[in-house]
């Protein structure tokens, strides 16, 4: 995969007890005539607390508009703005 979006790993590498699951390929044609294809996991086969925890099910995302105010009030200040990655 040129991307590096995931690796494929045989089952042998799989630790004991835990649980493969499965997953299904979703393909949809674009405008311009190419298709996109997306790997789905099925995550209705995880259990609670066994598969992950609570505190796993939080993804952070920012709003629109305080990006917008941090920005001006940035300008205002004259503070230098740093764009970065986080993972």
């Amino acid at each position: 995969d040129t991307n590096d979006v995931f690796e494929e790993t045989s089952r042998n590498n799989v630790p004991k007890g835990a649980k493969v699951l499965t997953s299904t390929w979703a393909m949809k044609k674009k405008a311009n005539g190419k298709y996109r294809a997306r790997l789905n996991a099925r995550g209705y086969e995880q259990k609670d607390g066994e598969h992950y925890d609570e505190h796993d099910k939080f993804a952070p995302v920012v709003n629109e508009i305080t990006v917008n105010i941090a920005m001006v009030l940035s300008l205002m200040a004259g503070w230098a703005i740093k764009v970065l990655d986080v993972k």
